[in-house]
C-alpha cells in the first residue's frame, strides 16, 4: 500500500506541472469547499489542490474512526465498507492503515466505493481485497439496492453535499429494506466550519432515525461522541 505522503508528492508533481505552463490560475480565487459549497470536482486541477490540502488530515482522521470500529468488532478476519461519496478512497487508505497498526494486516476488505465523479488518484487496491468503484448519484444507489451487507457504512466528509431529497432516499432504503447484519457500523465524518457541521449534524439525524424504524437501535447517544466524529453502532432491538 502507499504511503499517503508517497501519493501526495505525485499529486503536488501533478499539480505544479500545470502550473508551470503558464495557465491561468483564476478558477482558485474563488474556490470554497467549505458550508455547503460544491466545486467542481470533475476538474482534475481542483481535485490536485482538494487532495493537497485536506487528504493527510483526512487519511489519519479516518484511520483513528477505523481504529475505534476494528476494537469493537467480534471478528477482524474480514470486513465490508460502503463508502458513500467516496471521492479518490482516502477511507480505503485509512482503514488498511488502521489494520496495520492493529496488526491485522491479514484482514480481507470488501470495499464498495459510491461517487457520481470519476476521480482521479484512486488509492490502488490491496492485493487480495475485493474493490468496487461505483460512478453513480449515492441515491440512485441506495434506490436500486435490494439490502444492506456492509459492516460499515462510511461517510468521509460527504453527508452535507447531498441535498435534502438525495438524503430522504438514503434514508427511506435504510428504513424499508432488509439489514443482513444484526449489528453494524455507521461512520460520519462531519465538516468542521460551523455552517457545514450543523447541516451534517441535521443529516445524520435522518439517518440515525430511519435505521431506527427498521427494528435498530444505538449503542450510545451519538450526539455525545466526539466534536467531528460519529461512529453509531447500530444494534437489532431484540
Amino acid at each position: 500500500m502507499i504511503g499517503i505522503t508517497q501519493y501526495l508528492q505525485e499529486v503536488y508533481e501533478d499539480l505544479q506541472k500545470y502550473v508551470d505552463n503558464d495557465v491561468c490560475l483564476c478558477k482558485f480565487k474563488k474556490l470554497n469547499f467549505e458550508a455547503g459549497s460544491l466545486p467542481d470536482y470533475e476538474d482534475i486541477n481542483i481535485q490536485q489542490l482538494y487532495l493537497l490540502r485536506y487528504a493527510f488530515a483526512y487519511a489519519f482522521e479516518y484511520s483513528r474512526m477505523y481504529l475505534d470500529v476494528l476494537a469493537q468488532m467480534d471478528d477482524v478476519n474480514n470486513i465490508s465498507v460502503t463508502s458513500v461519496g467516496c471521492g479518490s478512497m482516502i477511507d480505503y487508505w485509512s482503514l488498511v492503515h488502521a489494520l496495520e497498526m492493529k496488526r491485522k494486516i491479514d484482514c480481507s476488505i470488501r470495499y464498495v466505493g459510491i461517487d457520481k465523479i470519476d476521480w482521479n488518484y484512486k488509492i490502488r487496491q490491496r492485493q487480495n481485497d475485493e474493490l468496487h468503484y461505483l460512478i453513480e448519484n449515492a441515491a440512485d444507489f441506495f434506490t436500486n439496492n435490494s439490502r444492506f451487507i456492509s459492516d460499515v457504512y462510511f461517510f468521509p466528509k460527504s453527508i452535507s453535499e447531498f441535498s435534502d431529497s438525495e438524503l430522504n432516499v438514503m434514508a427511506n432504503s435504510f428504513s424499508s429494506k432488509k439489514i443482513q447484519k444484526d449489528r453494524f457500523f455507521v461512520c460520519i465524518s462531519l465538516r468542521e466550519d460551523q455552517g457545514s457541521m450543523d447541516r451534517d449534524i441535521q443529516k445524520t439525524k435522518c439517518l440515525i432515525e430511519a435505521i431506527g424504524k427498521n427494528g435498530f437501535k444505538t449503542k450510545w447517544p451519538y450526539t455525545q461522541y466526539n466534536i467531528n466524529i460519529l461512529i453509531v453502532i447500530m444494534a437489532l432491538s431484540h
